[in-house]
């Protein structure tokens, strides 16, 4: 992408930890918007696991949109 005068920037994020996830729309907020966003997590196991799953997706999301609404 930098090729063809793209910025590209690649970020480690653990949605399971709350400091990750601020860190990373800190790092939106102060570098402008973003074009394409990866997410990459993935689920396995027990009914369990997939409850704990969805809560988890939910918090990045409610982080991010905590920062577009302001």
């Amino acid at each position: 992408m930098k090729g063809e005068g793209y910025d590209a920037v690649g970020i480690s994020c653990d949605i399971t930890d709350k400091n990750d996830v601020e860190k990373l729309v800190k790092f939106t907020a102060e570098n402008g918007s973003f074009k394409a966003l990866v997410h990459t997590a993935g689920v396995s196991g027990t009914v369990k696991d997939l409850k704990k799953y969805m809560i988890l997706t939910w918090l990045p999301r409610k982080y991010w949109l905590t920062h577009f609404m302001i």
